[in-house]
């Protein structure tokens, strides 16, 4: 009689999980990630009774070898495929190269083969009309992700720990279920023996060189030592901290998110407003705006982070932070701007060079700027006006004219300022020119000498260079969008 109320009440956790997730209604498909282990064919045999019972559903059984355990995993996985079809249920079966992944991305492991499994149950969702992925994370799992988090150093956020649905990683159309997460490990396991269900072991679980079978092997059975109802302790830790990430979300939705500038591969936000808001938003911004730009995969530390914010209060116009990801946080006159290491360097309208470019222009003659979709044309002046924006310039006979990057030492003799002589760095900084252009700004050069800087679309130039009747020639230096015609 008890063993029947246990089961009931397990089928009855898990009912109330998916119907409180009004997204997904009867008759749905839904994709199930099953590796033969206890939790995830526990999972399916409650979804196939309930599906039978009381909530009918389409399941459609995935599963993953991740190329790390040769003939094991390929038995792992025809071991769910024969179960799957023993129980009159489709199945996706697919087989990856984690160790590739992880070498080719720069990760982990255990990341790569976390991206490998979502993208896959994601793939596969795509493929059946899916729009929700099923997984059998339990309370155990929830204890040690927490417990995980917690010596990574993590916030409010990594300390509530795992959803009961989410977006899928990397796959935000997707939802992610997981209706075990109430149930400890044991409960299912006895559920496998009541049912007569025979999952495999991954052996790679007894691995204590993977973090999370450290945690798992090592961490909490010293911990339930002194606490036998530890993994209870989280689940409330884990839902009191939910609760008040829910409310600092909140916030930041109000508070913050009106005030990011999103363009490609970059978030901004105006320093002063920055420098407003309480420690706890500029820290749900950070990580907000770092997750935004950075290489998937990639985990944020505290210590980074911390880094970030203090620079964000304290530093000077010009530096930066680097961050997981290849991400980094740069401090510009008026704003903090997050962003990709290779983001092109800016979207409003500069024109920029390559880094290191060096280009030799003809007169007269049309270049187009390399990496750009931008042409220079050099014209003989006419007697007409000439058009707006056209550098005008008065050079000597048979003259050598060469575009390039700002270099240490380059000076010359702007209009504005009287025509005293100052260097290209110190006109940038008078300019306000975001120190990640500086180094990128066309330079004209005439006979090694700076004769004219193109910032933005508009032409500065060089005193000794301004047009004279008395000019051997002249010339007009003119830019376009290159527009290609339709063949």
């Amino acid at each position: 009689m008890q063993t029947q109320k246990r089961l009931k009440s397990i089928e009855q956790q898990v009912y109330v999980k998916l119907k409180s997730v009004q997204a997904v209604t009867r008759g749905d498909t839904l994709v199930v990630g099953v590796s033969g282990g206890a939790d995830s064919l526990a999972l399916l045999h409650i979804l196939l009774a309930l599906s039978a019972k009381r909530f009918p559903l389409r399941l459609h059984v995935a599963s993953l070898d991740h190329g790390l355990r040769g003939e094991a995993g390929a038995a792992d996985v025809e071991f769910v495929r024969q179960t799957a079809e023993a129980w009159g249920l489709p199945v996706t079966t697919g087989r990856v190269d984690v160790g590739r992944l992880a070498e080719k991305h720069g990760v982990s492991i255990e990341t790569a083969a976390r991206n490998a499994r979502y993208d896959f149950l994601a793939a596969a969702a795509r493929e059946v009309g899916a729009k929700a992925i099923v997984v059998g994370h339990h309370a155990d799992d929830q204890a040690e992700t927490i417990l995980m988090h917690l010596l990574r150093g993590a916030g409010v956020r990594g300390l509530s720990g795992m959803s009961a649905c989410a977006a899928v990683p990397g796959h935000a159309d997707l939802l992610l279920l997981r209706p075990l997460l109430g149930l400890p490990k044991s409960e299912l396991q006895a559920y496998c023996d009541e049912h007569g269900l025979m999952p495999r072991e991954d052996e790679t679980n007894q691995d204590v060189d993977y973090t999370r079978n450290a945690v798992r092997y090592q961490v909490m059975p010293a911990l339930k030592a002194l606490n036998p109802q530890v993994v209870s302790a989280f689940q409330r830790f884990a839902e009191v901290a939910s609760s008040e990430d829910a409310y600092v979300e909140h916030q930041f939705i109000h508070e913050v998110e009106p005030h990011l500038i999103y363009k490609a591969e970059r978030v901004m936000v105006r320093r002063d407003v920055f420098q407003q808001w309480h420690p706890v938003l500029q820290r749900r911004a950070l990580i907000h705006m770092t997750e935004t730009v950075m290489q998937r995969g990639d985990t944020l530390s505290h210590e980074r982070i911390q880094a970030a914010q203090t620079f964000a209060q304290n530093g000077a116009v010009g530096g930066r932070v680097l961050l997981p990801g290849k991400a980094q946080l740069r401090m510009d006159y008026e704003y903090l701007v997050m962003e990709r290491l290779d983001a092109l360097a800016d979207e409003s309208g500069y024109v920029l060079l390559p880094e290191g470019a060096e280009i030799t222009i003809p007169c007269p003659g049309v270049v187009p700027i390399p990496a750009t979709d931008w042409l220079l044309h050099v014209t003989p002046c006419t007697d007409a006006s000439p058009p707006p924006d056209t550098l005008v310039l008065s050079l000597p006979k048979d003259a050598a004219i060469l575009l390039r990057g700002r270099r240490a030492g380059d000076v010359f003799q702007p209009m504005i300022g009287g025509g005293h002589h100052k260097t290209l760095k110190r006109w940038m900084i008078d300019q306000k020119i975001p120190h990640a252009l500086r180094e990128r700004l066309p330079v004209l050069l005439v006979n090694g000498e700076v004769a004219a800087i193109l910032n933005g679309q508009q032409w500065e130039i060089s005193v000794p260079y301004v047009l004279r009747q008395s000019a051997q020639s002249c010339y007009m230096f003119s830019i376009e969008k290159f527009i290609n015609s339709p063949m």
